[in-house]
């Protein structure tokens, strides 16, 4: 049986790696994160991106440009991020703090959640009981496989 602060290490390190991961997704240039693509359904193309800087639409012919891939959205010169550091954060508290939202999103970091608050609501004389209940079972594993080998 791991020790609490070996749980509480790995809920830790999952949670910083999570939130890296967040935040490179949401702060790479990519034509999602740009504050003026506008994503639209188009027939038989699904949801294509376009470009709604004033001056992109000024240089395009029909006052429309398709941005949708990640080589026009590197060579922009009015690529804006939408997201800050300071918003991912708070988005990712945010879905910490909802348990069904957690549960979905990061279902690793949902169970250690639950096992740190299901730690804390035992008493006292429950995680005594269990301890030993552990403990007396490992002994008496430890006897019966003795005999078998």
């Amino acid at each position: 049986m791991k020790q609490e602060f070996e749980i509480k290490e790995k809920f830790y390190s999952t949670l910083d790696k999570e939130f890296k991961k967040r935040l490179q997704l949401y702060l790479d240039r990519k034509y999602i994160n740009c504050i003026y693509n506008v994503r639209y359904d188009v027939k038989d193309y699904g949801k294509v991106g376009f470009c709604s800087h004033s001056e992109v639409l000024k240089k395009s012919i029909r006052n429309t440009f398709v941005c949708s891939d990640m080589n026009t959205c590197k060579d922009c010169l009015h690529y804006e991020c939408k997201h800050t550091r300071e918003s991912i954060k708070d988005d990712f508290e945010k879905i910490l703090g909802d348990p069904v939202e957690c549960g979905r999103v990061y279902p690793k970091i949902a169970v250690l959640i639950w096992l740190f608050n299901d730690e804390k609501n035992v008493k006292p004389h429950v995680k005594l009981k269990n301890s030993i209940a552990t403990c007396s079972m490992s002994f008496l594993n430890i006897i019966f496989f003795r005999w078998l080998f």
